[in-house]
């Protein structure tokens, strides 16, 4: 399908500014048309955060590979010329449940309000041991066939060394150590702005890994230091996914 657009609002009035953008309009009914397909999505449904949207525009409203001199269109990146697909997003939030062969289980949500936002990542846990400092990371894979050994390597799409959040030099996956109380458990909220819901370094669909030792946030004396924290077993791990 050439144009297509997916459109995932958290307002009514930013889906109309979409549609607006392209030269598309509401039904005197309160409706937007999807024009290449030749149906029509209220609008008051729209408003709800967990909803997706596709706008399906014609060739002419969304030209991603431009023309040449003479006229004739060119690919991008030897794209083929059917057309791409756009992704405009704003206001996700997703959640990771996890939970293992352990007492330890929780919760952590993400949440971001667009690409160049930071993104918000709230904890809930228990289970842990008492007054402790326990490493949690996303880890590349959405697999956890074989339990959290399946999630693989923290998600490091630049080939850095392992660190603290607040490194420079940091695989895009550390967060670093939760704190327990005496009884356990840990909650608590940072941001983050090397995490990302949004683009193509998105998280969604990676795993959460908390694991059963401290992360040393890369200031250890040996080689695994620079890759996991020596941060330990894996506990309790969850899916980065929709949430409600």
């Amino acid at each position: 399908m050439e144009g297509l657009t997916a459109v995932r609002p958290s307002n009514l009035r930013w889906i109309e500014r979409v549609l607006e953008r392209h030269g598309r309009s509401k039904h005197p009914d309160g409706s937007a048309t999807c024009l290449q397909l030749g149906i029509s999505l209220p609008l008051a449904n729209l408003q709800a955060r967990s909803t997706s949207i596709l706008v399906f525009l014609a060739p002419s409203a969304v030209d991603p590979f431009g023309s040449n001199q003479d006229g004739s269109r060119r690919s991008r990146r030897g794209e083929s010329q059917r057309g791409e697909m756009a992704f405009l997003e704003e206001g996700l939030e997703r959640v990771a449940v996890v939970r293992g062969d352990s007492k330890v289980t929780g919760s952590v949500v993400f949440e971001q309000e667009s690409e160049s936002a930071p993104t918000t990542i709230t904890w809930d846990i228990t289970g842990n041991d008492a007054s402790a400092k326990r490493g949690m990371h996303i880890h590349t894979f959405g697999d956890n066939t074989n339990g959290c050994t399946s999630a693989g390597p923290h998600f490091n799409p630049h080939n850095k060394t392992h660190g603290a959040p607040q490194d420079a030099n940091r695989h895009v996956g550390d967060l670093g150590n939760i704190e327990t109380d005496a009884q356990g458990n840990s909650k608590g909220t940072v941001t983050d702005k090397h995490v990302k819901l949004i683009g193509p370094e998105s998280v969604i669909g990676r795993t959460v890994v908390v694991h059963g030792g401290t992360d040393d946030l890369g200031k250890g004396d040996n080689e695994e230091s620079l890759k996991t924290g020596n941060a330990g077993p894996r506990p309790a791990c969850g899916v980065i996914g929709i949430s409600n």
